[in-house]
């Protein structure tokens, strides 16, 4: 006996292998199918060969093509058998119906996996043949995917316990499958906001156990199934109306998203970076669009070492960068504040401390501050904000938008204050004069430090216009379009510069889609950048020092830059002024505008455009952070790298760290 149920049960395994063993090949033609779609698609954009978004191709692998396979996998636990009439044969054996559904399990389960790994080998393999630069990499976890395609195969077993239909079966297991997705995207808020370590972990152990009780339960299904019944037609019908009626916000919820779950070091993009004033560690703010989300992250720029501060947003340095100034709404408990308002806190990033900020009070106004700014230089700090009404009639009336400056530190006797419709620009003069830009008015204002404020001589700015001035020194510069616009959307662009110390002042016109404009820090050079070409002026004479120099080429454009706007690129001047950093998409050159000449380019081809849905319009940023070390901001990620390109570390998300030779 023991003997003929041995190869009973060899007989199920060899006879389980010969029915499923085409699904293997199901995975990986759709595989190569979708990354053919790819193909095809990028090379219609181009008649040369362009770069596959390979992180895409891997995204629409697990996310599609691996829960598919597993229902189609998983269908075929039981439904088939009673589809065929078969399974009051398979009963009749000598063999335990543990042992039948043991048998089915373990052929499923290697077939699972040996699918999954093919898709991913004709993924890569596929996109290296068509990919010049290919990241070995994708915005989605892969980890996590692999668990819900196993909870993918254990919803659709369950149903083929309880179904005579494979249609019905495959039809179950995509609702149950989806029922797992969407709760995980509904926990994926609370998760975020308690601030929930290991969510990576914590949703894994989910679908885990999710798989494994959804396998129980079909095991003991098969053994209460009574062979010839007809009792139960209608219960597999029944089953899933009432799981759809009580999933449906959570199957609407999984079919609206591409992403499960994220961790939170797996952001959805970077909403602000800051370099402390040293260039030693780097300060940023990640998260959604929803505010309570964002959380602050402190990063060792050096050995890429980051770690959660607090949740808030609008952050600076203080100016010996032990301190944090940013703006959170959040109140008791971590929860928001019932009021919708924000206060400004000053945080020590290595006590782990953080001291709310009392400001002044104006009688009949509660405080609403946007951000706190100080100079590089000083012990100035200058806050704006808004006064709101605590009237409602008073309320409707608008609010009162305000900026004062303090002494950090001596946050109840403001040095002087502003009360118009005005954002913080930039610090001028060693942090002696705060620039201003009204748009309600189209002004230019300078507010010192001993209170004093005075309209500065520009022409009236639109509503595109801006105002830049220089850290260390006197000079403060306009650019204003003049909103006349030709058949290729270009426009006359006024840039104006004024030495605020002495009251000269030169202009220029540039005619162009946009201006990008840097002043140097100590006043002496403007950058000028248009599409596809920056110029370095000398502003003593407003001429020409360098360029201009071209930015890319056509086959550039083809990579991800929009339709006549040219190459993204961005700007950033050394603090002693003696170099100019220009990040594009292509490369990174330093520019010595005293020499006139480019002292290093550096190829950035080893990055790819990224083609996110949340970012569908991005520019790369740059910093400087030491004399021959650079920050830069590459869409969701940030790079260090020296000068002459060597030594490139990839510093956050932590979970892509690497380092690139």
């Amino acid at each position: 006996m023991p003997s003929m149920k041995r190869e009973t049960m060899k007989a199920l395994l060899w006879k389980e292998w010969r029915e499923t063993r085409l699904l293997i090949l199901v995975a990986p033609v759709a595989s190569a199918i979708i990354v053919a779609v790819f193909f095809v698609a990028h090379l219609s954009r181009a008649m040369a060969v362009p770069p596959v978004d390979f992180r895409l191709v891997m995204d629409v692998t697990w996310v599609a093509i691996w829960p598919l396979s597993a229902v189609l996998v998983g269908a075929g636990m039981l439904a088939n058998e009673r589809e065929r009439g078969t399974h009051a044969f398979l009963f009749s054996h000598p063999i335990g119906r543990v042992r039948l559904w043991t048998a089915k399990v373990l052929v499923h389960v290697p077939i699972l996996g040996l699918t999954m790994l093919l898709s991913l080998g004709v993924s890569v393999s596929a996109t290296l043949l068509v990919s010049a630069n290919p990241r070995l990499e994708a915005k989605s976890d892969p980890v996590i995917f692999a668990f819900l395609t196993l909870g993918f195969y254990a919803g659709a077993a369950l149903m083929s316990s309880v179904t005579s239909r494979v249609i019905l079966a495959i039809g179950g297991g995509i609702l149950v499958g989806l029922v797992q997705y969407g709760i995980m995207q509904a926990l994926s808020w609370p998760m975020a906001f308690v601030g929930i370590p290991h969510q990576d972990l914590m949703c894994v152990g989910v679908l885990a156990g999710f798989a494994v009780v959804a396998l129980w339960t079909s095991l003991r299904v098969l053994m209460r199934d009574e062979v010839g019944s007809r009792r139960g037609h209608a219960r597999p019908l029944i089953t899933a109306t009432i799981i759809g009626l009580i999933a449906l916000p959570t199957v609407v919820l999984a079919a609206t998203y591409l992403c499960l779950v994220r961790p939170r070091t797996d952001v959805l993009y970077l909403q602000q970076v800051v370099p402390s004033p040293d260039g030693a560690r780097i300060a940023l703010v990640s998260g959604g669009n929803n505010p309570v989300l964002n959380w602050i992250w402190l990063v060792d720029s050096g050995t890429g070492q980051s770690e959660p501060l607090w949740r808030g947003f609008s952050m600076n340095w203080s100016p010996d960068g032990g301190r944090l100034a940013f703006v959170s709404n959040e109140g008791f408990a971590g929860f928001p504040r019932s009021d919708g308002s924000h206060r400004l806190w000053i945080g020590d990033w290595r006590a782990r401390r953080r001291q709310e900020v009392q400001l002044p009070e104006l009688p009949g106004y509660a405080s609403q501050p946007w951000g706190l700014l100080c100079p590089p230089a000083g012990e100035t700090a200058a806050v704006s904000g808004l006064y709101i009404p605590l009237d409602s009639e008073a309320r409707r009336s608008g609010v009162r938008h305000f900026t004062m400056l303090f002494r950090f530190g001596e946050w109840n006797r403001p040095l002087g204050a502003l009360d118009f419709r005005s954002s913080i620009k930039q610090w001028a003069d060693n942090g002696t004069q705060l620039v201003h830009t009204d748009h309600s008015k189209g002004e230019v204002l300078m507010l010192s430090a001993d209170g004093k404020h005075r309209v500065l001589p520009f022409s009236p700015l639109p509503d595109q216009g801006y105002a830049i001035a220089s850290e260390a020194g006197p000079m403060v510069a306009a650019v204003s379009g003049s909103g006349k616009k030709d058949s290729e959307l270009r426009q006359e662009w006024r840039i104006e510069v004024l030495n605020i110390r002495n009251g000269l002042k030169r202009s220029m016109s540039v005619n162009a889609r946009y201006v990008r404009a840097r002043l140097s820090p100590d006043g002496r050079w403007l950058a000028i950048g248009v599409p596809n070409a920056v110029t370095i002026y000398s502003v003593d004479s407003m001429s020409p020092r360098m360029g201009p120099l071209a930015i890319g080429s056509l086959h550039e454009a083809d990579r991800g830059e929009l339709a006549g706007e040219g190459v993204r690129y961005a700007l950033a001047w050394r603090r002693d002024s003696q170099y100019l950093a220009l990040a594009s998409t292509r490369t990174l050159r330093i520019l010595d505008p005293s020499a006139g000449r480019c002292v290093s380019e550096t190829s950035l081809s080893w990055l790819s455009i990224p083609q996110s849905a949340s970012r569908p319009y991005w520019w790369p940023q740059v910093w400087w952070l030491s004399e021959d070390k650079l920050l830069v901001q590459w869409a969701d990620e940030l790079w260090t790298l020296r000068t002459d390109g060597t030594e490139r570390r990839c510093i956050f998300p932590p979970k892509r760290q690497r380092v690139v030779p």
